[in-house]
């Protein structure tokens, strides 16, 4: 995290380590391991200055982040959880792990080297295969090879019409590679737990069509340096079909997403309506739903 000073400055930056394994058992990390912070203080330059910093554990990448400037929280997830951070009082509110049992892979590194590397193989095998077949079939004439073009094209035309317009949605494993892994976060001020009182949010998209949504609860203003910010599991919604969900707003009222909360602080953008009857829009590979917010099914 960093804020802008018009001047430069020398301070040490806190760092907070943030276990997202939960101490769970059986699983080690074999990728790299996390970068080291200064314990001395370091002279900053005018500009963006660290104040402080979140570091995950295991230390794989970040996959989500999100921040709400007016609640001072910001949320991280990567393929193993997520967590939020109130980076006024520099601590901990919420850490859950989703990382699935049987998803080994995700203790392995980098994603795109584990995922990556047959397809790769694939491609290198492919390369060699073409260069061998264009080194032997040089002597064909051009002519031949419009012809061929040609023929390859009618076939291609006539298995796209042949395709139907519609498939049907086949569910995903739960044993499929980073299930766990979180794609989206949002914080939202809506109604979550009845349709008489509306709270702070937090919801959170995974790779394996799992949304988690959490109450959180924040102090007054007046109190908000001194008495921490809680976190309190409200919803936990499976998708059937587990595809990774990528996307989640909430709706008001008359059906508009809730604005950002700076435009809302500086006025720019219109209050949203507040009359209970909010919907939330979970959008994933494979289609998109609005639900009730006090529904209690999918």
């Amino acid at each position: 995290m960093l804020e802008l000073n018009d001047e430069a400055a020398e301070q040490t930056v806190e760092a907070k380590v943030v276990d997202l394994l939960q101490g769970q058992e059986g699983f080690r990390w074999k990728g790299h391991t996390q970068l080291d912070v200064r314990v001395a203080s370091v002279l900053f330059p005018a500009g963006f200055q660290p104040f402080t910093v979140v570091q995950c554990h295991p230390p794989a990448v970040v996959t989500a982040l999100t921040l709400h400037s007016e609640w001072k929280l910001v949320a991280f997830g990567t393929s193993h959880g997520f967590g939020v951070y109130d980076y006024l009082q520099k601590n901990n509110v919420l850490v859950k792990c989703t990382l699935n049992p049987t998803d080994q892979l995700a203790m392995e590194g980098p994603l795109s080297r584990v995922k990556s590397i047959k397809k790769s193989l694939r491609q290198s095998f492919r390369r060699i295969r073409r260069s061998r077949v264009s080194l032997r079939k040089h002597h064909i004439s051009s002519t031949a090879k419009i012809q061929e073009a040609n023929a390859r094209l009618e076939a291609e035309l006539a298995e796209m019409e042949l395709a139907p317009v519609h498939r049907k949605i086949e569910a995903r494993t739960s044993d499929d590679s980073f299930t766990g892994l979180v794609r989206t976060l949002y914080f939202a001020d809506t109604f979550l737990s009845d349709s008489s009182h509306n709270t702070p949010s937090l919801w959170a998209g995974t790779n394996g069509g799992c949304v988690f949504a959490y109450i959180l609860y924040l102090p007054p203003v007046e109190r908000r340096a001194d008495e921490p910010v809680t976190a309190q599991p409200a919803k936990e919604i499976q998708l059937m079909h587990r595809a990774p969900v990528v996307g989640i707003v909430v709706l008001d009222g008359h059906g508009a997403p809730l604005p950002e909360p700076l435009e809302m602080a500086h006025d720019l953008a219109r209050s949203p309506d507040m009359h209970g009857s909010h919907h939330v829009l979970v959008i994933s590979e494979e289609q998109f739903k609005v639900r009730g917010e006090h529904s209690a099914h999918t």
